[in-house]
C-alpha cells in the first residue's frame, strides 16, 4: 500500500510541478512586458497549500473531523495568502523602474 501511495504522490507531483512551470514562465513573461498579473501570484500560493492539505487529509490527517478541516483549510489559506505577499513584494522589487 505505501508503494501505490508512494507512486500516487510523485505522479501528482509531477504534475504539479509541470503545471507550476507553466504559470511562472507566463507570469515571468508578463514581468519581463511590464504587466505582471500579481494576483496569480496568490492563487499559486493558495492551490499549493490546498493540494498538499488534502493530500495529507487522506493519509496522516484522515481522523480529523469535518469542522476541524475546515478550520485548517481556512489557517492554511490565511497563511497562504501572507507568504504570496512577500513573493509579490520581491516581484515589485523587480519590476520597479530603476
Amino acid at each position: 500500500m505505501a508503494q501505490r501511495e508512494a507512486s500516487q504522490y510523485e505522479a501528482a507531483k509531477g504534475i504539479g510541478l509541470a503545471e507550476v512551470r507553466a504559470i511562472a514562465q507566463q507570469l515571468w513573461c508578463e514581468v519581463e512586458a511590464g504587466k505582471p498579473n500579481l494576483g496569480r501570484v496568490v492563487d499559486l500560493h493558495v492551490e499549493g497549500a490546498l493540494a498538499e492539505l488534502e493530500q495529507a487529509f487522506g493519509s496522516e490527517l484522515s481522523h480529523l473531523a469535518a469542522a476541524d478541516r475546515e478550520m485548517l483549510r481556512c489557517l492554511l489559506v490565511r497563511c497562504a495568502k501572507r507568504n504570496a505577499h512577500f513573493h509579490i513584494q520581491d516581484i515589485r522589487e523587480l519590476v520597479a523602474p530603476r
